[in-house]
């Protein structure tokens, strides 16, 4: 198998203080390699290739895997350690999982919709919240705000802490 490079997802006005790792899945692990110099920093194993985009916020990078059904894995981005791991009620959600400003991780569930936040430490499920269509592009916006433009070109406003509605 050849290696694949990973895409990653940031937050929009995301500020790090160190760069971003490029990410890479080889012979079932994922790497984090030093952008300078493209050395292997961290490994750890995965039991199936990641799907679309790994959020990486500050201290945490998480990604969604199909291998034994659909699940959110949460890595410590320092030493690649699993924080914690879930399955998503198998239900199928977006390709990605996205971070927010202050260091949560959304993802979408196709079957009823809906958008969720995971807090990156704890694996637990901060909101979730009905958008009503199929998303076009990813979950963005700046500091206390979630963005989310539906298949139907309108844009949904979520508060970042609670998923409440600002604006539909």
């Amino acid at each position: 198998m050849n290696p694949t490079t990973l895409r990653t997802h940031t937050a929009q006005g995301a500020q790090f203080t160190r760069p971003v790792e490029n990410f890479r899945y080889d012979n079932k692990q994922l790497e984090s390699r030093d952008p300078n110099t493209d050395e292997v920093v961290w490994s750890t194993p995965l039991s199936s290739q990641p799907k679309g985009c790994l959020a990486v916020t500050e201290d945490s990078v998480a990604l969604i895997t199909l291998g034994g059904g659909e699940r959110i894995t949460c890595l410590d981005r320092s030493n690649g350690e699993v924080r914690w791991s879930r399955p998503f009620m198998g239900q199928t959600m977006m390709n990605s999982a996205y971070a927010t400003p202050q260091g949560n991780i959304l993802t979408f569930d196709n079957n009823d919709l809906s958008l969720h936040s995971f807090d990156a430490q704890s694996g637990n499920r901060a909101w979730k919240a009905g958008i009503g269509d199929y998303l076009k592009g990813v979950p963005t916006g700046p500091a206390g705000i979630v963005l989310v433009q539906q298949l139907s070109g309108k844009t949904v406003q979520l508060d970042e802490a609670s998923g409440d509605r600002i604006r539909a």
